[in-house]
């Protein structure tokens, strides 16, 4: 791949204790919570961002990624990962998560894809393109609306078949009427492209 992301973006549940603060170092601040839990900080890592992970019983069980934009503020929590998966409602942090994701799922075979695509309804787009390029693409996708008023959410998990990686953005006018707008999935070929289609819901 031409492109690298954050280990925070590698943050699985289910990590434990070790492999953790193997990814991410040694954490600024370790604190108990109850019995059997604790939380762990980190600052600046990424830059300018808090990370709080949660253990339960030694294992990763929630992770919060913080943006710390001005010191007279509270940091603006901008992705969750926990039970559902990486949730963020920035197109840059979905696209960062999708990429880690899709790093870790094998290779595709294209004749594999282009089986899934004809298979698929309400396709509307499909693009195979370089890795950086096809990133691009799919923050385009994500971005799309954000003039508009309202409220939406990206969630970022592989797909069922294990294929490959799926964002399921969901749209609404205010928390209560959010609804499923569109999937866009994405692959990796054995040559390293990459297909990103988007499916509406």
């Amino acid at each position: 791949m031409t492109f690298t992301v954050h280990p925070v973006y590698d943050m699985r549940v289910g990590l434990d204790r070790d492999r953790v603060r193997q990814m991410l170092g040694k954490p600024a601040q370790i604190r108990p919570i109850d019995s059997g839990r604790e939380l762990w900080l980190y600052a600046n890592n990424p830059k300018m961002h808090f990370v709080a992970v949660t253990f339960e019983a030694g294992r990763l069980d929630h992770m919060e990624l913080r943006l710390d934009h001005d010191l007279e503020e509270t940091p603006v929590i901008v992705m969750n990962l926990g039970e559902m998966g990486f949730t963020t409602s920035m197109s840059m942090y979905a696209g960062a998560a999708a990429a880690s994701l899709l790093m870790q799922i094998e290779l595709v075979d294209e004749t594999r894809v282009r089986n899934l695509h004809n298979r698929a309804e309400g396709v509307v787009s499909v693009r195979t393109e370089p890795p950086g390029t096809a990133l691009k693409h799919l923050a385009g996708i994500l971005d799309r609306g954000l003039e508009l008023p309202g409220v939406r959410s990206h969630i970022i998990n592989p797909r069922a078949d294990r294929t490959g990686v799926e964002v399921l953005t969901r749209i609404g006018a205010d928390v209560a009427s959010v609804r499923d707008d569109r999937i866009s999935y994405m692959w990796r070929l054995l040559d390293e492209r990459i297909v990103v289609m988007e499916v509406g819901v």
